[in-house]
């Protein structure tokens, strides 16, 4: 027990502390087998011991452990009193440490791991036959090694396998991240996690890309939020809203025409137009669907959990108007000229016209815009090129031909150049297209060129699923936006 006065003087330091604990019958006589060591030991749980100094002289006293041991003037030789512990650290010391010879600061790096965190001390000087671990993580790693004792989440058997066996990601994620990000147990357990491990490399290269501030730090703890929470969530669409967002912030590194490269296959589009209304034609092929139904339920049939508290908030009160302007600004913030005007469109056509089950809606404006895209265009050209290979093998003949265009290959608008103009908001992905053959397929015999007229039909869910909602709402200044959408 502990007595300290509430007031005293200068000279008053006559007061003292006093503990009780009762250890065993021999209580600290060091000549008394490990006892004494007990005793030490006990001090430092209730962090009595200011330095490691005794844990130095016990590692210290184990040299010559195996000699006749002097108890004292007149006294028979004995055993060392501390021999069970100096059996496995003198050893480990002379096979693994220092090739048997006492290294000062060897011995000074042991003592004072052995002061402060005993239970690896032990996992180490137990465990690591191979002499790989203790060279590899003392003194370099006593971080590691501390942070790794203190996951709540880990049994004293997986903890002492993660000191043993050190996981170079691991040691970036506590040596490194962990003293700059601030992640709690619970992060850091799911990090540590053999089946999340292999995205810390993915943070670390992340943290290194872009400003060491506070809002790639915020960002980065958000991004293992809503990988924790949702298991759909991808870590690279994450890094994209991120770099969509500073995109947009410094419109200086906006480039002033589509970033991409245009394909060159020798397949030359002559014309491309419109149509006022779907013709009617013969399907020949296109990317499948990709069964992606959960963008059109929005908010109806899943979890708010995580979703942002303010969106669910109105939503809950019945406040449409508030979420649509939400939903407004974030179109505002992403899209410029014709493209900002037919979000609007689309924003409006959602609020008045949309039905159970989903209606389709064909925005013509939209389709001129697109048209001429590179996108639009490279997804065409290879169509061709897929077709004339099939031409090629069937001596021309169109008529049994189909082309199963792979999933990667569809039309995606996600280049710099789309997140600023509109593009990205109002499509970026999308569900299925389609391409039909008109009835205009022309071959010539002599040089092998053909020519048709294809319709080709993008459909396009205007709408989000929960992952899209996690991975923008905690980036963007207008990311409200994103929940408030997938709330309407």
């Amino acid at each position: 027990m502990s007595s300290f006065p509430a007031k005293r003087k200068a000279t008053d330091w006559g007061s003292f502390f006093t503990l009780e604990i009762e250890i065993s019958k021999n209580l600290i006589s060091k000549r008394t087998g490990g006892s004494f060591w007990d005793c030490v030991d006990v001090l430092n749980s209730f962090g009595l011991l200011t330095d490691h100094d005794l844990y130095l002289q016990r590692l210290e006293e184990c040299q010559g452990y195996l000699e006749p041991y002097d108890y004292g003037p007149g006294n028979p030789s004995g055993v060392h009193p501390d021999l069970d512990f100096c059996e496995q650290w003198q050893p480990y010391l002379e096979d693994c440490l220092s090739g048997g010879m006492l290294y000062r600061q060897t011995i000074d790096d042991w003592a004072e791991l052995l002061w402060k965190n005993e239970a690896a001390f032990n996992c180490l000087v137990q465990n690591d036959n191979g002499c790989s671990a203790g060279n590899e993580l003392m003194p370099d790693y006593t971080e590691y090694i501390n942070g790794v004792s203190a996951l709540p989440c880990l049994t004293e058997q997986e903890k002492c396998n993660f000191i043993t066996n050190p996981d170079p990601t691991g040691i970036v994620l506590i040596e490194e991240l962990q003293p700059e990000i601030g992640f709690d147990n619970g992060e850091l357990c799911w990090l540590m996690d053999e089946d999340n491990r292999s995205l810390i490399s993915k943070i670390q290269e992340f943290k290194e890309s872009y400003p060491n501030n506070t809002n790639t730090k915020d960002y980065i703890k958000y991004m293992v939020y809503s990988l924790r929470l949702e298991p759909n969530v991808e870590f690279d669409d994450l890094v994209f809203a991120f770099e969509w967002e500073n995109l947009l912030d410094n419109p200086n590194s906006i480039p002033t025409e589509e970033d991409i490269q245009e394909v060159h296959n020798g397949i030359e589009i002559l014309e491309t137009y419109v149509p006022v209304q779907p013709p009617v034609g013969v399907y020949i092929g296109g990317v499948p669907p990709r069964g992606n139904t959960e963008d059109l339920e929005f908010g109806t049939n899943g979890s708010t959990d995580g979703i942002d508290e303010n969106m669910v908030e109105l939503s809950n009160q019945g406040d449409d108007n508030g979420l649509f302007q939400e939903m407004t600004e974030l179109f505002h913030f992403t899209s410029t000229g014709t493209l900002e005007v037919i979000g609007d469109q689309f924003i409006d056509h959602f609020r008045n016209y949309s039905t159970a089950p989903p209606s389709t809606y064909h925005n013509p404006s939209l389709s001129n815009v697109i048209m001429n895209t590179k996108v639009i265009k490279n997804f065409i050209k290879k169509f061709g090129k897929r077709l004339n290979d099939e031409l090629q093998a069937s001596g021309g003949d169109i008529s049994n031909v189909q082309i199963n265009i792979p999933l990667e290959d569809r039309p995606i608008f996600n280049s710099n150049w789309h997140k600023a103009n509109g593009h990205t908001i109002l499509i970026h992905d999308n569900e299925e297209t389609t391409v039909t053959k008109m009835d205009t397929y022309e071959l010539d015999s002599v040089t092998g060129e053909w020519t048709c007229h294809f319709f080709i039909e993008i459909t396009d869910h205007f709408g989000l699923d929960r992952r899209d909602v996690l991975n923008n709402q905690g980036r963007w200044n207008v990311g409200e936006g994103f929940a408030a959408w997938w709330l309407l």
